[in-house]
């Protein structure tokens, strides 16, 4: 799965864990894949954000700049409602 040995590496410091959810080959209808909704669901949030849904950027690291701010967004967003809440 993992080919990059500077990947491995990275993901070895981190001390992160990888989780590939797989489809089943013989599901007939529709099945909810364990954890994947939360993936699947932070990125529909993210890509709410109207930059990122039109992606003009020449450049990975303006892609990647503007991600980090619709991330930094819903973080806010979240403390916010807890604030709020509490």
């Amino acid at each position: 799965m993992l080919t990059s040995p500077k990947l491995r590496q990275a993901i070895a410091d981190a001390a992160w864990k990888i989780e590939v959810v797989k489809k089943p080959k013989d599901r007939k209808s529709f099945e909810v894949l364990p954890r994947r909704w939360v993936v699947e669901r932070t990125i529909a949030w993210i890509n709410r954000r109207r930059r990122l849904s039109k992606d003009f950027e020449n450049l990975n690291r303006t892609v990647l700049a503007f991600i980090r701010l619709a991330s930094i967004w819903l973080m806010l967003q979240r403390l916010v409602r807890y604030c709020v809440l509490s």
